[in-house]
């Protein structure tokens, strides 16, 4: 899977990693690959939410309030 919105979601990712060192790096490409499902199920453990790789609406509302707590 690859586009825009990996691309976004990378992002994300990589604010999250490079501000708190509490997730897997990723290389923001535009790819969902390896890296980025490690760090998916790296947060899904942190929130005690299902550790599936999938970025559904939990998953997402975590990844943006935890962006926006750094802020």
């Amino acid at each position: 899977m690859s586009g825009d919105d990996i691309l976004n979601l990378q992002n994300f990712l990589y604010t999250i990693c490079e501000k708190t060192h509490q997730i897997p790096g990723v290389i923001v490409t535009g790819t969902f690959d390896d890296l980025t499902e490690e760090s998916i199920i790296s947060i899904q453990r942190r929130y005690n939410l299902p550790e599936n790789g999938i970025v559904g609406p939990a998953t997402w509302q975590k990844i943006i309030e935890w962006v926006e707590s750094l802020e």
